[in-house]
């Protein structure tokens, strides 16, 4: 038990510092104050509350192997604690759709997350919280093999079992859901920028309007208020002095190179090389969103 008091003070400690230092750097920081960042934001108060308010009562539980604090409390601490976990499920399922929607259509993450909608994903996951929780009042007691208030295992069903499965079940698997589509379109936009620089090797006259596309879409993420400004053009930019490179390299602007019928293995195989630079690249600039 008093292993996992130490780890509990370390979980407040570390937790609470952490949390805190997030919210003054949003509170000083206005380039981070973006629309995207308020569910950061709304994840970090969910964390606050825990680490701050409910994981020391816990740790006083596993010290003493007891509740000292009441009937009432130990109900108030049972619903704050599942509506916490809760909220930050919540934020975790918003934060991965907003990823995704920011990466498959910049224009409409403006839509779905503009300054009319954000209040209702702020509040949204809170009133959601209460309104699946609270009906559990009156069943919230001291469990002395887990140590902590929680609902009563047999008195709170088929309701609770139902509501697990849909918090930890769904709600988690739909996080990894949203990921894996990330991966995807991360995995084909490496595709596509691979095989638009391959081509514009052998036909630079005949791309220029895919480069102005590909120009476009770098400059609406980095239009969209979501916080991801910088990894963007630095994206762009680097992409954009890979094809100045090639550009020069064709043109004949460097240093000439004889003509051979080797040329060709020569640029697939750098093709191939930096195929993986591009990649890392571009994975770092979509989970960067």
């Amino acid at each position: 038990r008093y292993f996992g008091a130490l780890l509990g003070i370390l979980v407040t400690a570390v937790g609470t510092v952490g949390n805190i230092m997030t919210l003054l750097a949003f509170a000083t920081d206005k380039k981070i104050r973006t629309r995207f960042n308020l569910l950061i934001l709304n994840l970090t108060l969910a964390d606050l509350c825990y680490c701050t308010f409910l994981q020391p009562v816990t740790v006083d539980t596993f010290i003493h192997f007891t509740w000292r604090q009441g009937d009432l409390m130990c109900r108030v601490f049972g619903l704050f604690l599942f509506v916490a976990n809760s909220v930050s499920i919540f934020n975790l399922v918003l934060i991965a759709m907003s990823r995704y929607i920011l990466i498959s259509d910049p224009k409409r993450f403006d839509r779905v997350y503009s300054r009319y909608t954000m209040p209702l994903f702020m509040l949204g996951p809170w009133a959601l919280g209460f309104s699946l929780f609270g009906p559990l009042w009156n069943i919230y007691v001291f469990l002395p093999p887990v140590c902590t208030c929680s609902f009563h295992r047999s008195r709170g069903r088929p309701y609770t079992s139902i509501l697990m499965f849909l918090m930890f079940g769904l709600g988690l698997s739909s996080i990894g859901i949203f990921y894996f589509l990330i991966n995807r379109k991360v995995k084909a936009a490496s595709k596509a920028l691979e095989e638009y620089r391959i081509k514009s090797q052998t036909q630079p006259n005949k791309n220029k309007r895919r480069k102005s596309q590909i120009v476009t879409v770098m400059a609406e993420l980095s239009q969209t208020d979501s916080g991801v400004d910088s990894a963007v053009s630095q994206s762009a930019s680097e992409s954009q002095n890979t094809q100045e490179f090639n550009t020069d390299d064709e043109t004949g602007s460097g240093p000439q190179a004889p003509e051979s019928k080797g040329s060709d293995k020569v640029n697939a195989y750098q093709s191939r090389k930096n195929h993986n630079n591009e990649f890392k690249r571009v994975t770092r600039m979509c989970f960067a969103m």
